[in-house]
């Protein structure tokens, strides 16, 4: 298929994704009050970096002179949706515990519920998801190695510093609840 004929699709799903990322990320009211952030610089890493990749992402599509592979698409569409639910889960099981950057808040407790019995990080796997059908909506090959090659090494070291201050804080029940999760 021509990238023309599917301008109009890929537009949609655009607006679409960065319509519910906005609304779901900005528009959460938070009643817990923040004690300490750390490791701001990370955050803005990882913030930017998935915005140069989206970027990347839409200016392949469009400056890259090639087919459009529907199933590709279609794969990567499957792919946003599965990392968007994934994503609303684990805020919604956070509740008043989520935050953008990596802190504590007044009363900060462990989640062990909803999504988090399974898995400790699916915010996490949840925004390679995204990255992931962002690039393949676009068969927007060279963007989606950045996804691998450079968001989700940052994420790693964002979980990496996340569980230090997550052990300092909670200790021992955090200790229990990382054995046997997955990711």
């Amino acid at each position: 298929m021509q990238a023309h004929k599917f301008l109009p699709l890929y537009l949609i799903f655009l607006l679409i994704a960065f319509f519910e990322r906005m609304v779901s990320t900005f528009c959460i009211q938070k009643s817990k009050q923040t004690k300490c952030v750390y490791y701001e610089w990370l955050f803005k890493l990882v913030f930017y970096g998935y915005i140069a990749i989206v970027i990347f992402s839409v200016g392949e599509f469009f400056f890259m002179k090639r087919s459009i592979n529907p199933m590709v698409s279609l794969s990567g569409g499957l792919c946003f949706v599965v990392g968007m639910i994934l994503r609303r889960k684990a805020m919604s099981a956070l509740g008043e515990n989520w935050g953008l950057k990596t802190e504590i808040k007044d009363g900060h407790s462990l989640v062990e519920t909803g999504i988090y019995r399974y898995l400790k990080h699916p915010y996490y796997l949840a925004v390679v998801l995204e990255l992931t059908g962002i690039c393949l909506v676009a068969n927007s090959y060279y963007s989606l190695i950045l996804v691998y090659l450079f968001q989700g090494p940052l994420l790693l070291i964002r979980i990496y510093f996340e569980e230090k201050i997550l052990l300092s804080y909670l200790g021992e029940a955090y200790k229990k609840y990382v054995i046997g999760k997955i990711f």
